[in-house]
């Protein structure tokens, strides 16, 4: 078990890490909960396109922004 070898004999696991592979390194980050540590070759897909803020709006707006472009002087609106 990993966990165990990592407690057990730090310099030991270090080294075990450092031999594998891209997938095999990836599998032992996940099986230990070290999801930070995983090297990742792309950038995570956006899965949900952000759409505007207004009511009964379904247009698509730019990231970072509130509003679409048709609503987007809402934004100026000092209520």
């Amino acid at each position: 078990m990993l966990r165990d070898l990592e407690r057990i004999d730090p310099d030991g696991f270090e080294q075990i890490i450092g031999q594998l592979s891209h997938r095999e390194h990836t599998a032992a980050m996940r099986e230990l909960g070290y999801v930070d540590a995983i090297v990742r070759k792309q950038p995570p897909r956006r899965t949900v396109q952000p759409q505007c803020a207004h009511a009964g709006c379904s247009r698509f707006r730019k990231y970072g922004e509130r509003y679409c472009a048709e609503h987007a002087n809402l934004e100026t609106l000092p209520f």
